[in-house]
C-alpha cells in the first residue's frame, strides 16, 4: 500500500531539535511496512528528495522566496501553496491514502482539493476542530485526547494510536555536567508556562531542604535572545529564579537522538504540566532510560503512569512547598527501583516504534479500504 504523510510547514523531518510530530513521523516511516512517501517543508541544510530506505522517500516541499512575497505576503492568492503541492506528490506518488499530521487547516486544504482521496488527520493537542465532520477520520495519542475530541469536534471515528520511544537506541553516556554532591533533578521540553518549568524553580526556592540536596538540570531554548514574545519573557523568569537558587544548569535544547544522555544524567525526571498534557514524549523516553518520574496528575499521563507503580505523581504543581515535598517522596522512596523496573518493563511492552508501526500500518490498512 502506498501512503503520504504530511503535517504543517513548519519543521523539516527528520528535525534537527525536538519537534515531537515531525519525530512521530520519521520514526514509524522508517519502520513501516507500507511504502511511505513524507512530504514536509524544506530547510537549509536538507536536500528536496531523500530515498531514505526501501520503503521510505522524503520530500520536502519548497516555495520561494518570489513566490511568498507576491502570492502568500501581499496578495494573500497563494494559487499553489503548501497543500498543493502536497497533493501533487501525492497523486504523483500513486498514495492510496493521505494522512495529515496536527494541522487541522492542512487537513482542510487538502480535503477541499483531494477529490474522493481517503483521508487522515492525526492531532496530537487540543485545538479548534469545529470544521470536522462526522465522516472525518481522527486519530490521537491518548484516551483523553479522544474523549476531548469526541466533545469539542463532530468526529464520530476517533481512534488511539500512541507515541512512541526508541527501544534499539545505543546506551548513550550520560551528559557531561559540573561535578557536584547533588542529586540531579530534570525537566526537559518546551519553555512556555503550561510546561511548569518556572514551577518546578518555585519548589526548590521554597524548600531550603531540595534545594540542599538537589540541583535543576533544564533542557530545552532557554535563550532569550532567540526567543520572542511571552516565551521570552518567561525564559527570563525562569533563569532568574534559577539565578536565585545559584545551582542550576542549562543545557540548551538538544536533538532527539541526544535526549538519552540527559535522561541518563539524571537521578529524577520531572514533569510538572499546568495543563492537560495530552501525552507527553519526555515521560516515557525518560522511562526507557531507565530513570524514575514525577509527573502532574493531568490529561493523558495518568493512562499509563500509576502512581507508586510505574511512576509518581505531583500534587498540585502550583503548589510550591508540596511540589517539593513530592520531589523528596519521589527520591527516597523505599520502592524506586521497582517503580523503574516496572515503567522501562511497561514501557518496551507498550511504547516501541516497532509497536507503534503496526499498529499504524493495520490503521492505515483499514482506513484506506473505507
Amino acid at each position: 500500500m502506498k501512503l503520504l504523510m504530511t503535517c504543517a510547514p513548519i519543521h523539516p523531518v527528520p528535525p534537527r531539535h525536538s519537534a515531537a510530530v515531525e519525530w512521530w513521523m520519521y520514526q514509524v516511516g522508517l519502520r513501516t511496512q507500507h511504502d511511505m512517501l513524507i512530504a514536509c517543508t524544506h530547510q537549509p541544510g536538507y536536500a528536496v528528495d531523500e530515498q531514505v530506505s526501501e520503503r521510505l522517500r522524503i520530500h520536502r516541499v519548497q516555495i520561494g522566496r518570489t513566490y511568498k512575497r507576491l502570492f502568500q505576503k501581499w496578495t494573500k492568492l497563494d494559487p499553489y501553496g503548501y497543500a498543493d503541492r502536497v497533493l501533487a506528490q501525492a497523486r504523483r506518488s500513486g498514495a492510496e491514502l493521505v494522512y495529515v499530521h496536527n494541522s487541522i487547516s492542512t487537513y482542510a486544504e487538502i480535503k477541499r482539493r483531494a477529490r474522493g482521496l481517503p483521508l487522515v488527520l492525526h492531532m496530537h493537542n487540543e485545538q479548534p476542530a469545529a470544521t470536522l465532520s462526522a465522516d472525518d477520520k481522527l486519530v490521537v495519542p491518548s484516551r483523553y485526547l479522544q474523549d476531548w475530541y469526541a466533545v469539542n469536534s463532530k468526529a464520530r471515528d476517533i481512534r488511539v494510536i500512541a507515541n512512541g520511544v526508541d527501544l534499539d537506541a545505543p546506551p548513550q553516556a550520560p551528559l557531561a555536567l559540573p561535578p557536584s554532591d547533588k542529586r540531579t533533578v530534570l525537566f526537559a521540553g518546551r519553555f512556555s508556562e503550561e510546561k511548569g518549568a518556572l514551577a518546578l524553580a518555585n519548589a526548590f526556592l521554597a524548600s531550603p531542604e531540595l534545594a540542599a540536596r538537589c540541583r535543576l538540570l533544564l533542557v530545552g531554548e532557554s535563550d532569550p535572545a532567540k526567543l520572542t514574545g511571552q516565551r521570552a519573557d518567561y525564559v527570563r523568569k525562569v533563569r532568574d529564579a534559577v539565578d536565585r537558587l545559584g545551582d542550576g544548569v542549562f543545557a540548551g535544547s538538544l536533538a532527539p537522538e541526544g535526549m538519552q544522555a540527559a535522561y541518563r544524567a539524571a537521578d529524577l525526571v520531572v514533569v510538572p504540566s499546568l495543563f492537560e498534557e495530552p501525552f507527553c514524549m519526555v515521560a516515557i523516553e525518560a522511562m526507557a532510560a531507565g530513570m524514575p518520574v514525577l509527573a502532574s496528575r493531568r490529561g493523558g499521563m495518568p493512562e499509563y503512569l500509576v502512581d507508586g507503580e510505574t511512576g509518581f505523581l505531583i500534587g498540585d504543581p502550583l503548589d510550591a512547598a508540596g511540589l517539593a515535598g513530592d520531589i523528596l517522596r519521589a527520591l527516597d522512596a523505599p520502592e524506586r527501583n521497582d517503580v523503574i523496573a516496572a515503567s522501562t518493563a511497561m514501557v518496551r511492552a507498550r511504547f516501541g516504534w516497532s509497536r507503534i508501526a503496526a499498529d499504524f500500518d493495520a490503521y492505515c490498512a483499514a482506513a484506506a479500504g473505507g
